[in-house]
């Protein structure tokens, strides 16, 4: 069965909601690294103030999950991703991350970065199968981190599936304007858009 969800740009109220998701998604990993990953102690009030984060909601008005990204120097920088244990083996997770790739591309930025912990094994796994590649691995504020990085012009930039089989797809050329502008029409279409997507494992 196909489902379907809106990726919007998450409000105050969507607090509670997101710090209880990255605290149900990272506490296994907690015994392995030996503290709170650095998702679960997140300050998801100040990110959401800064309109950082993004969360997926579904025809119900359910929470389903969310994604942590924002524009740094001359990339997009993914921070943080999550679903809801409830949503999890959906496909929403790797949904959240194609968002990110759409509106890098369309912010003209010329990658996605981001780390995960070397403890993490499943996301070493999953985000090769995602287009992205290890750049250095170091220890950075108490944590054994595994950078990776996705090109703008290689990440999976197709276009979603609109519901009824429309398929939309942007570029910089057709929005036009400024690379403000285009940003800002970026993230209101796609605030808008109803995506859906097949059935496919996500681990975080």
């Amino acid at each position: 069965m196909i489902s379907q969800f809106v990726i919007r740009k998450a409000r105050k109220e969507d607090e509670t909601a997101v710090r209880h998701c990255a605290e149900h998604a990272y506490a296994q990993y907690v015994a392995a690294i030996g503290k709170k990953p650095a998702p679960m102690v997140a300050d998801f009030s100040s990110l959401i103030t800064l309109g950082r984060v993004h969360v997926a909601i579904d025809a119900k008005d359910r929470f389903c999950g969310f994604i942590v990204f924002y524009e740094k120097g001359d990339c997009f920088f993914l921070e943080n991703v999550a679903v809801h244990p409830d949503m999890a083996g959906k496909g929403i997770g790797k949904q959240l991350i194609l968002f990110c790739e759409r509106m890098a591309k369309h912010a003209d930025t010329t990658s996605v970065r981001l780390y995960t912990n070397a403890k993490m094994t499943a996301n070493l796994s999953l985000y090769p199968h995602l287009g992205y590649r290890e750049t250095e691995r170091r220890h950075e504020d108490g944590f054994d981190r595994v950078f990776l990085e996705s090109p703008c012009e290689k990440a999976t930039c197709g276009p979603h599936t609109m519901p009824g089989g429309q398929d939309r797809r942007y570029s910089a050329s057709s929005i036009g304007g400024s690379v403000t502008d285009r940003r800002k029409h970026a993230q209101r279409d796609f605030a808008r858009q109803r995506l859906t997507y097949a059935k496919a494992p996500f681990v975080r």
